[in-house]
């Protein structure tokens, strides 16, 4: 058993966390994994899936349409949401291809359904409309069509559901050779504001708004950029506030962001054939730019938009996903970030194995119940992973740890496969000597 590490969160002599990594218990789990990327497949008339890092390539649903473009995914749900210009109809199905529903049929008349984004919460999809000329809202079931906003060609999108933004990039470029990227509120109050002008045609717009920064794709550029939103107004070409994070690239299109990995994916056409690094592929690389373009799925097809199901529940998912191909330092028992947290620590309480992020993994405190006071935790785990465990042991005299000691008071869900859970001692703090707290992460397959 490792030795415990021990935290900042000490209350007083008595009152203390720690933090033990143990590798314990090795029994085979069998590997079924639960994450990782969906594409439409333009060429080849289907949505397609992988592993974070590539690997298999899996036709999700292999005839989804004559003309298929934007996707976006209710990993909740567990629901794939995508537009077929073809048919000119917006569809919802299943992750594994099953049970696709008709939603919406854009027409009648000339429509182009292109990109696609979801507003889980206050149960709508946004959709741009290239040839009509409008950005729509919709019930998640497809009812209540509304346009929020009329701008010329709108052809990628992205929400700000917190401050209530709604930013899109045009497809005017194509004519001019010049692209812009707009934002309006979502409910199409107040005008529309042009804040990224100078793109050489404009493809996806995407949104880290906990780190600050619009991303957007420069197609004909062949360039992943970005520039902060305190920044906007910008010129793609002339501000120096404009990051270039990659280039050299063929035909750039759909993308999409991992924050929570600082990981950023992208489509490329290839259309443009003029010998870029990734084209008819999938590539990535990290958000601001720090390492190479990894191209990790050759599809020799037209890949069109992307979306990301970001849940891990074994560790090679975790590894996949937030590890770049540079990084060596992989395995459940380095520590690359140097702070006491392990790979497997990282990987069992949601954190992330290159920053330096484990100061609050577990948080304690007294609370009273019934008039008695307990020393307290709470921490993050994974709730749906099938080789490691992350349990609070408590103890009265800093040698003997018991699980059993320890009441799970709440578990709440939160996003990516993770929850939150509170717990407290069973034993009140006068009653011991020492009353102390620590977590056990421990590996459960081989």
């Amino acid at each position: 058993m490792c030795e415990p590490v021990s935290y900042n969160a000490r209350m007083d002599a008595r009152f203390r966390t720690l933090l033990s990594l143990t590798c314990l218990s090795y029994f085979a789990v069998a590997e079924a994994l639960a994450g990782g990327l969906y594409w439409t497949n333009r060429s080849g008339r289907s949505v397609q899936s992988s592993g974070f890092a590539g690997g298999t390539v899996v036709s999700v649903l292999p005839n989804a349409g004559t003309n298929v473009r934007g996707i976006a995914l209710d990993v909740t749900q567990g629901d794939i949401y995508y537009c077929d210009n073809g048919s000119d109809t917006i569809y919802r199905m299943k992750l594994d291809g099953t049970g696709r529903q008709q939603l919406l049929t854009t027409g009648p008349g000339s429509s182009f359904p292109a990109d696609i984004r979801l507003d889980l919460n206050g149960g709508h999809f946004y959709y741009c409309d290239r040839n009509r000329n409008f950005i729509r809202r919709c019930d998640l079931d497809g009812g209540n069509p509304t346009a929020v906003v009329m701008p010329s060609q709108p052809y990628y999108l992205d929400l700000d559901l917190e401050d209530g933004w709604l930013y899109w990039g045009d497809f005017d470029g194509i004519r001019s050779g010049v692209g812009n990227i707009f934002r309006a509120r979502l409910d199409g109050a107040d005008g529309t504001e042009t804040i990224v002008t100078n793109t050489e045609e404009t493809r996806a717009v995407c949104l880290d708004k906990p780190g600050g920064m619009l991303y957007w794709v420069n197609r004909d550029a062949g360039k992943i950029q970005r520039a902060p939103l305190d920044a906007l107004p910008v010129d793609a070409v002339t501000s120096p506030a404009v990051e270039t994070l990659y280039d050299g690239l063929d035909t750039p299109h759909g993308m999409v962001l991992d924050p929570s990995a600082g990981m950023l994916y992208w489509v490329d056409t290839g259309t443009n054939g003029v010998g870029g690094t990734g084209a008819r592929a999938i590539s990535r690389g990290t958000m601001n730019g720090s390492t190479p373009q990894e191209v990790i799925v050759p599809l020799g097809a037209q890949p069109w938009d992307i979306d990301v199901d970001p849940r891990c529940v074994v560790y090679s998912e975790f590894e996949e996903r937030f590890f770049p191909a540079v990084e060596t330092a992989t395995a459940r028992s380095e520590d690359p970030d140097r702070d006491g947290l392990n790979n497997l620590g990282e990987y069992g309480t949601g954190k992330h194995p290159l920053r330096a992020d484990a100061g609050d993994v577990l948080r304690v405190a007294l609370f009273e119940e019934g008039g008695v006071l307990y020393l307290g935790g709470e921490f993050r785990r994974r709730s749906e992973v099938m080789d490691v465990r992350v349990v609070a042991e408590f103890s009265s005299d800093l040698e003997t740890w018991n699980e059993n000691g320890v009441l799970e008071v709440s578990t709440t869900p939160l996003a990516e496969g993770l929850e939150r859970v509170r717990v407290r001692a069973m034993m009140p703090v006068d009653m011991a000597d020492h009353a102390a707290m620590r977590l056990r992460v421990e590996q459960l397959g081989g």
